[in-house]
């Protein structure tokens, strides 16, 4: 299984995302790994790897006037990038500073 995410990480999302920082990254993929079947408590998410702004969407396409609330909250706390997790098709950067992930790639 390691060698299945070093390869995930290295090889594929850093295809997807160059930008993107990996180690950051595998902290997130494993610890929503350990969030399966629980009850997520946003205080433990921001212990484990730091703020990162996270908007859950039902639909599979957005209005850019939507993401303006997590916007304004990746600027006000000087962060790298947020995520959104929609019901979408693919990976993909929306703006500059968010990612949008659909649910089945979780």
């Amino acid at each position: 299984m390691v060698n299945y995410r070093a390869t995930y990480i290295n090889r594929d999302i850093a295809k997807l995302f160059p930008r993107l920082d990996k180690i950051v990254y595998r902290r997130f993929i494993t610890m929503l790994g350990k969030l399966s079947s629980k009850i997520i408590n946003k205080s433990d998410l921001a212990r484990s790897i730091g703020i990162l702004p996270i908007k859950i969407k039902y639909g599979s396409t957005v209005v850019r006037r939507q993401l303006r609330a997590l916007s304004d909250f990746i600027k006000l706390r000087d962060l790298p990038f947020g995520i959104l997790i929609n019901q979408s098709e693919s990976i993909e950067w929306l703006t500059d500073n968010i990612l949008q992930v659909p649910v089945g790639f979780l």
